[in-house]
Order: C-alpha cells, then sequence, then structure tokens
C-alpha cells in the first residue's frame, strides 16, 4: 500500500482519486463488491472540489477588491495633484 502525506485539501482530493482507481483497477467481481465503497469515494471528491474551488473564487474575489482599493487611493491621490500648465510655450 502506497502512503500519502496529506496537508492540504489537494493532498486530500489526490489521496480520494488514488484510492478509486485502486478500486477500478480491481477485477469485475471485486469492483462491485465495492461499489458502495467507489460511490462514498467519489461524492467525497466532488465536495472536496467545489470546497476549494470556492475557496479560490473567495480568495480571487478579495485580491480583486485589493486591487482596486489601490486604484481607487491612487486616482484619488492623482486627482488632488496640482495640474501644471506651461504658459512660457516651450
Amino acid at each position: 500500500m502506497t502512503k500519502l502525506k496529506i496537508v492540504t485539501p489537494e493532498d486530500v482530493q489526490k489521496a480520494l482519486a488514488t484510492i478509486m482507481n485502486c478500486i477500478l483497477d480491481l477485477e469485475k467481481a471485486e469492483k462491485l463488491s465495492h461499489a458502495g465503497q467507489l460511490a462514498a469515494l467519489a461524492n467525497a471528491w466532488t465536495s472536496l472540489r467545489r470546497q476549494i474551488f470556492e475557496e479560490n473564487k473567495h480568495n480571487d474575489m478579495e485580491n480583486i477588491e485589493q486591487r482596486l482599493e489601490i486604484l481607487e487611493r491612487r486616482d484619488r491621490e492623482r486627482r488632488k495633484e496640482p495640474i501644471v500648465v506651461n504658459l512660457e510655450g516651450k
């Protein structure tokens, strides 16, 4: 049996995929006896994938909001700067 180091949600996802692949590699009769286990693992994998997606989406939104705040701050600072006009024609 392969030992997997699990630290992140992605590691759990890889471990679930590895176990599911082991079941799928079994002979037909053995696959049937593990059908319920395979379904539960697939459900766990899907739920974890959804959670990772939502977390990434949330992090992306936070990054976008932070960038927008920086741009708005720069725009406000730029608007406060006086306009310099050269009247000497140079």
